[in-house]
């Protein structure tokens, strides 16, 4: 493919993913959901509403990206993250939120997977799917970037205007992205040659089944669980740390200033993943990165005037790890089945997450937002054997292949 075509592929890409993964009231939602009369318990339901929603679309959106298109399926996403923005506009109580935070779920769950599989076949397709850490990597750093500044934004935008203001502003970024991704140029798994293509001789109908029953698959499986509860204990500390900061009485532009720095360092470490995958193990940067995360959650409640800064360290931390887990699965796929192999990950990470939102919300109200951060660090710890065991049985199997960054 031409050069041109695949700059203009790569910014369009780059722009519609922003996009859709930027929010400007990400960083103040939480309060404004309290603030209405929402309590902690109910919170917590509606964010495990949104991950059960995550969850059960999981599988039914792979298959659909797999057959009917992965841009289709970004295009959807649209759609439904458009819908919950105008929820905001229209209600005020438990069960339209409900509602809305469950379209919220299913457009995650449609953009997980669409998003690399896309990518990833568009670069096979063009023979330089080894370049995969490299672009993705890049695009993360700039929807990074993007959140950052949405989340600045957000903050200010709140205290300037008003809440139905911000509002407006997330349901317009969602109108733009939809409309740049309907220019995005797709290369189906039909598409690829056959001397690119995955070995896989099953039906597409069966696949996903039998890959799984594999030696290979096998030994995914321990590895997405391990990935899965360390996911299960980092979403929710990002997610509640606003309702810690705010106990800890710093001012909601703080918080919001906090959040941006978190999105705008991630910008920068994204962008070194493929340079940090070259340097270090996989399987010894799981272990240094959760080993210090562990620690890091565990004083976060306790870190007192420090608290701002340490909870931007931990959230800075995963930052190398997640980029280069992605490029190291995604490896192993066939491309028939790569939405649908990445949806089985991301169902396994939905579901314990929704329930770690049951325990968070459950236990904040009974024994206080400290003590369940505190407990919450050691399930890092738990999870880190089953993901080296994982690795260890995927590399014992010679099927990690080391893979040169391509210049692009």
């Amino acid at each position: 493919m031409k050069l041109n075509s695949n700059l203009n592929f790569f910014w369009i890409y780059y722009s519609a993913m922003s996009l859709l993964n930027s929010d400007v009231k990400r960083g103040v939602f939480i309060i404004y959901i309290l603030s209405i009369g929402i309590n902690n318990t109910e919170t917590g339901f509606l964010q495990t509403s949104l991950f059960i929603a995550m969850m059960m679309g999981e599988l039914p959106s792979g298959f659909l990206a797999d057959k009917y298109g992965r841009k289709l399926a970004l295009i959807c996403s649209f759609i439904f993250m458009i819908l919950y923005g105008l929820g905001y506009l229209l209600f005020s109580t438990f069960t339209p939120f409900l509602i809305m935070f469950i379209l919220n779920g299913l457009a995650f769950s449609l953009q997980s997977g669409s998003d690399q599989a896309l990518l990833y076949d568009y670069l096979k397709a063009n023979g330089s799917e080894k370049s995969f850490i490299k672009i993705n990597s890049r695009e993360k750093a700039i929807s990074a970037l993007a959140i950052s500044a949405s989340m600045a934004l957000g903050g200010w935008l709140k205290d300037e205007t008003s809440w139905q203001f911000l509002f407006l502003v997330f349901i317009f970024t969602k109108v733009v992205g939809l409309l740049l991704t309907c220019f995005l140029t797709e290369a189906k798994p039909s598409e690829i040659s056959l001397d690119q293509r995955d070995d896989i001789s099953l039906t597409e109908k069966n696949s996903v089944r039998h890959f799984f029953l594999s030696k290979k698959g096998l030994s995914l499986l321990p590895l997405f669980l391990g990935f899965a509860i360390y996911e299960a204990v980092l979403t929710p500390t990002y997610i509640y740390g606003q309702a810690l900061l705010n106990t800890a009485d710093f001012s909601l532009s703080a918080i919001g200033l906090a959040y941006a720095a978190i999105e705008l360092t991630n910008a920068a470490l994204y962008d070194f993943s493929d340079f940090i995958s070259k340097k270090i193990k996989f399987t010894h940067l799981v272990i240094i990165t959760w080993l210090i995360l562990s620690a890091s959650i565990f004083l976060l409640p306790v870190s007192g005037d420090f608290m701002i800064f340490m909870f931007y360290s931990t959230l800075c931390l995963p930052s190398f790890v997640d980029m280069i887990y992605m490029d190291y699965v995604n490896n192993h796929y066939p491309s028939l089945i790569r939405a649908s192999c990445i949806s089985v990950n991301s169902f396994l990470s939905s579901a314990l997450i929704s329930l770690s939102y049951v325990t968070y919300g459950f236990f904040i109200e009974k024994e206080g937002i400290s003590l369940i951060f505190q407990c919450s660090s050691i399930l890092v710890l738990a999870a880190l054997p089953l993901a080296l065991y994982g690795l260890f049985q995927l590399n014992s199997d010679g099927n990690q292949q080391k893979k040169p960054t391509l210049s692009q």
